[in-house]
């Protein structure tokens, strides 16, 4: 049905503008599918929330080690060991577990180095890793004898008489323990002067509901208390107080909540936002809110993404997800396995960096890791991401060049809802019912070099429009502009990314809707995008209708 007759002249007068900040909402999928200005996209992929606010195409990755380490495996654990020592000098090592049961050392020259030694490790082995006292210790997911590293030859047991478990944690200056098979329960701890010590007079454990139908996943030490995650089945969380095993302040075991099951440890990131973020079978959660709400909807982090968990992440591998926290970008990661792959082929990730403006903001990225890891580079001291690939490859992310290693490109993507077109009322609402005439579309970005940005826009109507809108460099006093042969109605104004000046693209529309859907994109090889804002100018359509 379309709108025809004598539109009223003082109407057709004034066009009115639909902005949409594009860097203020993320990525769900329980969210409504029409809304009246925009609330969160259908898909936000392979972007990079900035603290500025912009939402960028995310960087590309590339290679640690230029040649893959030996026989090409997958790199199922990594882990940044720094050693203070006594010298007055840090040493930094970066260590990897691969799934053709080894370990491996970059002494950080790009080369890995293996140090495996006499450890025997069962294939495919998902690793947890520890530093206490210096010392790093390497449990893993298949029970495998507990393991130790100094930063000098190869790997070696553990001494004392450890719990073969699956996992370990640092806290209370003491070294925990959990997973052993034959008490899946049971949460060990050592000596607090010394992490080979689990038998001595000052060593103990606790039973966390035992025979419950879980055992324990993981930990994180928080706010002077352990705090200890069963699943993967029923789930509760537990948490050790105290600091010592007798005495005024004795270690005490009570339930925090019940009805969240765990399913990695490493999905674990202690430090975001002064607060514990970790991912269970049914979405994210934050560990004060979870303390706050129990297990109910407040205490979801992606409360509106609960079909994507549903739908779109394999379940059944849950327990391989690894999770980052890229504090430069103001952002927590979780590479995890999408659409029924086996292997961790896609993240996700969440934006918290303007919560205070905004809102959490949800986003996807196109690759994953096999395993996950913030690594502090050596000369710069930035804390970079670090994706273990199947190949054999530590893969540095977010780099500059938008290509994934030797040379694949990937598509930067924001779809939105149907957001709807109709008149503005005097309460600054749009006016659900009433269709419009799309006039233009404008662009605001910074310039990051001569790429187009595709703008597909769809209405309800079946009108469709497809714009490419310039970023490139523009208007700036080493250019100029040539007036001469400028079509002032797409002109680019503005600056360079290092001058952070708006810049502008515009272009004509067409066509009539009551709703409007946009798409936007750039795939380009090496090419980027960074997008602030776009404008678009409508014109409320005549009132009288037809069939």
């Amino acid at each position: 049905m379309r709108y025809t007759g004598s539109a009223n002249p003082k109407m057709a007068e004034r066009n009115q503008p639909i902005v949409l900040p594009l860097g203020s909402v993320g990525f769900a999928t329980d969210m409504p599918a029409q809304v009246r200005q925009l609330s969160h996209y259908t898909l936000a992929q392979n972007v990079i929330y900035e603290l500025d606010g912009s939402i960028r195409k995310v960087g590309g990755d590339s290679r640690i080690n230029a040649t893959a380490i030996t026989d090409g495996p997958s790199i199922t654990g990594m882990f940044d060991y720094w050693k203070a020592g006594t010298s007055g000098s840090f040493a930094q090592k970066f260590v990897a577990m691969t799934s053709n049961n080894k370990i491996w050392k970059d002494d950080m020259d790009g080369v890995f180095d293996e140090i495996t030694g006499a450890a025997s490790i069962t294939a495919g082995a998902i690793p947890v890793f520890c530093q206490a006292r210096d010392l790093l210790l390497i449990a893993n997911d298949k029970n495998d004898t507990p393991l130790k590293w100094n930063q000098t030859g190869n790997v070696a047991s553990l001494g004392g008489t450890p719990p073969t478990g699956r996992g370990f944690i640092f806290h209370a200056n003491r070294a925990w323990a959990w997973g052993v098979n034959a008490n899946p329960s049971r949460l060990y701890y050592s000596s607090s002067t010394d992490v080979e010590d689990w038998s001595g007079a000052d060593t103990g454990s606790f039973d966390l509901d035992p025979e419950d139908g879980d055992r324990i996943i993981g930990a994180a030490s928080y706010k002077k208390n352990l705090f200890l995650f069963k699943g993967p089945n029923k789930g509760s969380i537990h948490v050790i107080g105290g600091t010592a095993p007798t005495g005024a302040d004795a270690f005490n075991r009570s339930v925090l909540v019940r009805g969240i099951a765990l399913q990695s440890h490493n999905s674990i990131l202690p430090e975001v936002t002064d607060d514990v973020w970790f991912m269970s079978d049914q979405g994210v959660h934050s560990l004060s809110a979870t303390n706050q709400y129990g297990n109910f909807a407040g205490g979801f982090l992606s409360r509106f993404l609960q079909r994507y968990f549903r739908s779109t992440v394999n379940r059944a591998r849950f327990n391989q997800v690894w999770g980052v926290h890229y504090a430069m970008k103001g952002s927590a990661l979780w590479v995890l396995p999408v659409n029924g792959s086996t292997t961790n082929n896609a993240t996700l990730g969440v934006s918290y960096a303007r919560i205070k403006e905004d809102m959490l903001k949800w986003f996807t990225w196109s690759r994953g890791g096999i395993s996950a890891a913030i690594r502090i580079a050596p000369t710069t001291l930035s804390k970079d991401i670090v994706f273990g690939s199947s190949a054999g490859f530590a893969l540095l992310e977010d780099q500059t060049a938008r290509s994934i290693t030797p040379s694949t490109a990937y598509n930067y993507q924001l779809t939105t809802p149907w957001i709807s077109t109709g008149e503005i009322d005097s309460a600054g609402q749009a006016k659900p019912y009433n269709p419009a005439t799309l006039v233009r579309l404008a662009m605001q970005s910074i310039s990051v070099g001569n790429y187009n940005v595709n703008v597909n826009i769809t209405t309800d109507m079946g009108d469709t429009n497809a714009v490419s809108l310039p970023q490139g460099t523009g208007f700036t006093s080493a250019t100029g502009c040539v007036f001469g042969s400028a079509i002032f109605g797409q002109q680019v104004f503005g600056g360079t990314e290092a001058t952070r000046n708006a810049q502008f693209g515009f272009a004509p529309l067409s066509g009539e809707g009551r709703m409007m859907k946009i798409d936007i994109t750039q795939g380009g090889l090496n090419e980027d995008a960074h997008l602030d804002e776009l404008a678009i100018e409508k014109t409320p359509s005549a009132y009288s209708e037809v069939a």
